[in-house]
């Protein structure tokens, strides 16, 4: 029977039920006496009681940054007032709205004891350095002002520091962009993260080559296609790897031209060139050799990648490869 049929019948029948006689009304009232008195009981003591006072409280989300321990003792202080019948998650985000490590936070109580705090972390990917101090930013351009400076940071050099919480559209923001889309393998050895006209956003890593990523886009992609030329044996000793064009990195040595990937394309260095097609084959000046003809030697066709010359003698276009 439907909802609907059976309305009828519950209409005829609801005066029925409130129809008590006046014992029925007394009982009613009573119960109602009752209700009111146990969730006054509830309100007023049993929520606050120390019966559910939180005593075990679990942080859990926090690294081993230098701002951890001073985090979850603000946590810990502030639940240790609260219990699990009347928490105030409120008051938990305020005990650490001055912790600029803090993204957000989230709160389960644990009856009748316990409370388990899940922290969501604004990790430092960059260290801004201005005149007179510096001050780490998190990856979504938030200023870490306030927070210990970790160490091994790329270095991102600006003018004057920023005022607000959070870095503005700009080059510096695309910088922190190309820091915080490194893998963490990577992150730790860039040195600076630096725009160089003709280049764009430039990464100098420690006791290796330039990497050279053109404009903020792309960039895990571009960070991926740097690492697996990074582990390629023929590209140890190359100053520069070009990842502007991901599909089609470059490395190259000492004394090559400003702009490797553009002068590849125009035909001023030779390149070992990577198959396009099974019907094509792509070459150093962007022409599509005809199948018939004969190709110059490649890394492709000769099944090896060429080495990548150190004195400066000419750019490699090495095939991506997975780190």
């Amino acid at each position: 029977m439907t909802l609907l049929a059976r309305l009828p019948r519950a209409i005829v029948v609801l005066p029925r039920v409130f129809a008590l006689g006046p014992h029925g009304r007394r009982r009613l009232a009573a119960l109602a006496v009752v209700a009111a008195g146990l969730g006054a009981l509830y309100m007023f003591w049993l929520r606050d009681s120390s019966l559910v006072r939180i005593q075990d409280v679990s942080v859990t989300g926090l690294t081993a940054s230098p701002d951890g321990g001073r985090v979850k003792e603000k946590l810990v202080t502030a639940a240790e007032r609260m219990t699990t019948l009347h928490l105030d998650a409120d008051a938990l985000r305020r005990a650490v709205a001055n912790e600029p490590t803090v993204h957000s936070i989230s709160v389960h109580a644990d009856f009748p004891h316990g409370l388990k705090i899940q922290i969501v972390e604004n990790r430092a990917v960059a260290l801004l350095v201005g005149p007179g101090r510096s001050v780490a930013v998190a990856a979504d351009g938030s200023v870490l002002a306030g927070s210990k400076l970790p160490s091994g940071l790329p270095i991102v050099r600006v003018v004057s520091l920023p005022a607000g919480i959070r870095l503005p559209d700009g080059g510096t923001r695309d910088r922190v962009a190309v820091a915080a889309a490194a893998p963490a393998r990577l992150l730790s050895r860039v040195d600076a993260v630096t725009i160089e006209r003709g280049r764009g956003v430039v990464a100098q890593l420690q006791d290796g080559p330039l990497v050279i990523f053109g404009p903020p886009i792309e960039l895990e992609q571009k960070w991926t296609v740097a690492a697996g030329v990074l582990a390629q044996h023929s590209s140890a000793g190359a100053t520069y790897i070009d990842v502007r064009m991901p599909e089609r990195p470059v490395a190259g040595g000492l004394g090559l031209p400003q702009d490797p990937q553009s002068q590849a394309q125009a035909g001023g260095v030779v390149p070992a060139a990577v198959p396009q097609s099974p019907t094509s084959t792509s070459t150093s000046t962007g022409a599509t050799t005809n199948p018939q003809q004969t190709p110059a030697p490649t890394a492709a066709a000769g099944g090896a990648t060429p080495p990548v010359s150190a004195a400066g003698a000419g750019t490699t276009t090495l095939p991506q490869s997975q780190p």
